[in-house]
């Protein structure tokens, strides 16, 4: 929509097997007016319909969706003024939505943490549509200031939304040692079991470096287990060329089972904000880290659009060894090339606009695709010929 930005575009399907079984639902917070707003899909997201205005008022953000095991679609959210968590809802499969309920207040809608890390008291929503002793109740998790710092709590509903339960504090760290712990993620495994991950400054005495843990409960929320750490590595949220910010913001989770849980993080080991995820695995006793999903330290090719050539520069600890390959829209390689690293991990190439032959290619979009054996990236480059 022209004059507006759209912000935190969040999706949620049905699962359920019921009357709206496959219906997607698309969230996100629109400003500058802003107000959450919802698109649904009825035809496997091939097309979607016109979006609507959930929210009763403005100055809100941060959108999550979720479907609960009768088909309900939820979407909750933080209010700003006052800072709040507030939910709607829709019992037609998405046709029409309700007033806005809300779950419970918070210190504040959003604030900065040491290290210039921006913060939000965001609702991490799932639901359990498992047919187990807790099918049907929501959960939501959540960061809030409690005895001089930030923890991770917890509610559930066990009627659609109308009341919710009394925070249940997720991290098991010491009370009010000083330490924060925010941006949670939840997933209700299939076997109801309740999945919480969340950044986590525990083990450092600045409240500065931060881990990610796991938190999770067997009892439908009424307790947690132990926190089970799951980075090996702290990080410097202003490490390298990373600046804190929006790092950590967006974060995930997914799991099959209590036994086996898939994590996935922002995380500055590697002195950009990269992308890692892991395997929690308790069949083999371990957590076993995997490498950057997503290597963010890849540079835009510059110049771009590209008319004489293009730089591609990007950083790793085994740049060295780094393919670089110019792949068309088609998916052929055009070129392979070859980066000069430098003993710091940096590494760039330039490409001429020319394939193997030396012959200069066609314009169009191009997708640089840089690999090692612990890192991949992609981008993109405009050639003008």
């Amino acid at each position: 929509m022209p004059g507006v930005f759209e912000d935190k575009e969040l999706i949620g399907c049905d699962r359920t097997g019921g009357a709206h079984d496959g219906n997607v639902y698309v969230t996100w917070a629109r400003f500058f007016d802003t107000q959450i707003m919802v698109s649904r899909s009825t035809n496997g997201a091939t097309s979607f319909q016109t979006p609507q205005t959930i929210s009763d008022d403005g100055g809100v953000q941060w959108p999550v969706p979720a479907v609960g095991s009768d088909g309900t679609a939820y979407v909750a959210w933080v209010n700003y003024n006052p800072p709040e968590i507030r939910l709607d809802r829709s019992f037609d499969g998405g046709v029409t939505w309700g007033n806005d309920i809300t779950v419970t207040d918070t210190d504040t809608g959003s604030t900065n943490i040491n290290g210039g890390i921006w913060v939000f008291s965001f609702p991490a929503m799932d639901c359990d549509i498992t047919g187990g002793t807790y099918d049907g109740r929501i959960y939501i998790s959540y960061m809030d200031w409690w005895a001089n710092d930030y923890d991770i709590f917890l509610r559930y509903s066990d009627d659609q939304g109308d009341t919710w339960s009394s925070p249940l504090r997720v991290n098991n760290d010491f009370i009010g040692n000083g330490r924060d712990q925010f941006h949670p993620w939840t997933c209700v495994s299939d076997d109801g079991v309740v999945n919480v991950i969340f950044y986590d400054r525990r083990n450092d005495p600045s409240n500065y470096l931060m881990d990610l843990y796991l938190a999770q409960s067997f009892d439908g929320g009424q307790s947690f287990e132990p926190n089970i750490r799951i980075t090996t590595v702290s990080s410097d949220p202003n490490a390298g060329t990373a600046r804190a910010g929006l790092i950590g913001e967006y974060i995930g989770l997914a799991a099959v089972s209590a036994e086996r849980v898939h994590p996935v993080w922002t995380d500055t080991r590697l002195g950009d904000q990269d992308v890692f995820t892991a395997v929690y695995d308790t069949t083999v006793a371990s957590v076993e880290e995997g490498s950057p999903v997503t290597e963010l330290s890849l540079r835009p090719p510059f110049p771009n659009p590209a008319a004489a050539g293009t730089r591609i520069a990007f950083s790793a600890p085994d740049a060295a060894e780094a393919r670089v390959r110019i792949v068309d829209v088609a998916g052929r390689v055009v070129r392979e090339l070859r980066a000069t690293a430098g003993p710091d991990g940096t590494a760039g190439v330039d490409w001429d606009g020319a394939d193997a032959t030396g012959r200069r290619v066609a314009s169009g979009i191009y997708l640089v695709e840089v690999s090692t054996a612990s890192a991949r990236g992609t981008a993109k480059v405009v050639l003008l010929q």
